[in-house]
């Protein structure tokens, strides 16, 4: 066990946490099924947008009078990667996806993406747009992602084209032909995790295979939402199989931090932007921009484990947590079930006390 022994430090850093603001907003489906092992929503599943920031709270602020706190949304999904070894991992991701939506693992390590040339006959918004006197000239999107949020601009150049007609662009089929420019490749640029290497991808493989588009479209002919819009969740897919090496990921970032090596987690948390805003009442405060729900979560972790008294591992799951001093387990639910199980083995053996409820 790691002890952190802040005093007055752990009390400043707390207010800070509480004060600024965490723009993680985040959007969820009321159910997620998973098919062909991608995980999408479930037919008739509704949209709702939420802040999983009201679900957190420090670990030293965390059940004031109870040494084992209430757990914080990231052990979700730690304990996705310390189930999975024992249960189907398909049910884990689904029943942790219905608590939390999609962890955004393609928003997380995306930087850029250069969406394939289109004529300024229809801008990147769908909209219809003439050319009196000359031919088209292509235009290239181009989806970047900065310290403010994701932001569409276009790149334009003189090139020769190649005419694709009925393009639907923002779920709208457009009979005018959309102008492709014959050469040069559409990509996107990723961060590598976890060892923060820049790397470029095709389009396919970086960006389009993370989507379902309606039959019959072409992934390099159609207009992707920008991912803060709701029109862009009932189209994205993740692998089942990447939400838990993500689980895992945050799982090995934290057990790295007991053996004293910060840069996984620092990986992890390559994404969040701090930029200036505003509150309710007008009044400047830090603003952290996040991307992703996962990046959210890692940094539910970072709080937890530089403002907590002390890092141990919980005696009953095994997995490490950010407590006050002497807790032994990481949630009031492993307490609890030691405390169960101590008690049944009392009574078969005859005896009459209830166990020790410290944790």
């Amino acid at each position: 066990m790691l002890n952190n022994s802040r005093g007055k430090w752990f009390n400043r850093v707390t207010k800070i946490i509480l004060g600024q603001l965490h723009d993680g907003i985040w959007w969820r489906f009321s159910d997620y099924a998973v098919v062909d092992g991608l995980v999408a929503p479930a037919p008739g599943a509704t949209l709702e947008r939420y802040d999983p920031w009201l679900s957190y709270q420090p670990a030293g602020t965390r059940r004031s009078g109870s040494s084992s706190p209430d757990p914080a949304p990231y052990t979700d999904l730690l304990a996705v990667a310390n189930r999975s070894a024992k249960e189907q991992s398909d049910e884990l991701v689904v029943e942790f996806c219905r608590k939390w939506g999609l962890l955004g693992g393609l928003l997380h390590r995306t930087r850029q993406v250069e969406f394939p040339w289109i004529s300024d006959e229809v801008s990147t918004h769908g909209e219809l747009q003439t050319r009196q006197d000359q031919r088209p000239m292509p235009k290239r999107p181009i989806l970047c992602r900065s310290n403010q949020g994701w932001t569409y601009y276009e790149s334009e150049r003189h090139a020769p084209l190649e005419l694709r007609p009925n393009i639907r662009l923002e779920g709208h089929l457009h009979s005018e032909s959309l102008a492709v420019e014959r050469s040069g490749h559409a990509g996107v640029v990723i961060v590598e995790q976890p060892a923060g290497r820049i790397r470029s991808l095709s389009f396919i493989e970086g960006w389009a295979r993370h989507f379902t588009l309606p039959q019959g479209l072409d992934p390099s002919c159609y207009q992707f939402p920008r991912p803060d819009q709701n029109s862009f969740w009932p189209i994205y897919r993740e692998q089942a199989t990447d939400v838990v090496a993500a689980a895992d990921s945050l799982s090995s970032a934290i057990e790295a931090i007991l053996e004293g090596d910060v840069t996984p987690l620092n990986s992890l948390l390559e994404p969040v932007s701090v930029t200036l805003g505003h509150d309710h009442a007008n009044n400047l405060v830090r603003r952290l921009w996040i991307p992703s729900l996962l990046g959210s979560l890692a940094l539910m972790a970072f709080y937890d484990f530089t403002t907590a008294a002390e890092i141990g591992r919980c005696q009953r799951c095994g997995l490490p947590f950010a407590a006050r001093s002497g807790a032994k387990f990481c949630s009031i639910r492993c307490g609890a079930a030691v405390r169960k199980r101590v008690e049944r083995i009392k009574r078969l053996s005859g005896g009459d006390g209830i166990g020790d409820r410290s944790t």
